[in-house]
């Protein structure tokens, strides 16, 4: 895969994913927030999402092409997005000042991660399941006459 046809693919599903996010933040934080704009991102949270989704993606791309068993892939993605996003959001954007507010955020982190792998994996269990039920039967007996 050329350089440019990987970051195009790269940033095309990032964009996607940081419309998604912003859209729920921005949702969320007008629902949550009855006075003032406490809840609703700042221009510096944004940034910061748009680099994690960008970064989220080259590793979801990478993982992707790796030929490694299923759960592997699926350790490796999780390590390197829990270390992207703590790297983000945790140090960077000092979302936490104290251990236990790093935990909680990690804690939350983890089980929004584990929801989505979740949903993914029915999603795709479905779908070959669907494709194995709809491939039509070939026999593998050509030549013999009825």
């Amino acid at each position: 895969m050329k350089v440019r046809e990987w970051l195009g693919k790269i940033l095309c599903r990032a964009c996607i994913y940081f419309t998604v996010a912003t859209l729920i933040l921005y949702t969320g934080g007008s629902l949550v927030s009855e006075t003032g704009h406490r809840w609703i991102p700042r221009l510096e949270m944004l940034y910061m999402l748009l680099l994690f989704c960008i970064l989220f993606e080259s590793v979801n791309l990478t993982v992707r092409l790796a030929r490694l068993p299923g759960i592997l892939k699926l350790l490796l993605h999780y390590g390197a997005c829990t270390l992207i996003f703590s790297v983000i959001f945790i140090v960077w954007g000092q979302s936490a000042m104290t251990a236990g507010g790093v935990f909680v955020i990690l804690v939350t982190f983890t089980l929004l991660y584990a929801a989505c792998a979740l949903i993914l994996f029915v999603i795709r269990y479905v779908r070959r399941d669907k494709e194995n039920r709809a491939s039509s039967y070939e026999s593998q007996f050509h030549n013999v006459k009825k």
